[in-house]
């Protein structure tokens, strides 16, 4: 099994590719899409004293994501940290900063 994060303009996504030794070919399993570009990922064999097939990925939001590899749910299993989506599409107040020179 490969995993790997890929990020096209607006589209970024996980793809979970599998090698069948077998007939030597590799293709995608299934696809991931994520809400915004990933950085980092990390492989989880353990959750919750279990073994497990998780991937953790990192991106530019204020949150971390836990995905379960062995299903296609379109929801992370778990989100280390919070971010709200009306949070993220507010936009931003223009500040007015004044300089005083003495």
């Amino acid at each position: 099994m490969i995993v790997a994060a890929t990020a096209e303009n607006d589209h970024s996504n996980i793809e979970v590719y599998v090698y069948d030794y077998s007939t030597s070919d590799l293709y995608v399993h299934h696809e991931i899409i994520l809400a915004s570009y990933p950085i980092c990922m990390e492989w989880l064999p353990v959750w919750e004293g279990e073994k497990a097939n998780l991937i953790i990925v990192g991106s530019f939001l204020p949150a971390i994501e836990i995905w379960d590899l062995n299903k296609e749910d379109c929801e992370p299993v778990c989100v280390l940290g919070e971010y709200e989506k009306s949070k993220l599409k507010k936009k931003k107040k223009k500040r007015i900063i004044r300089y005083f020179i003495f």
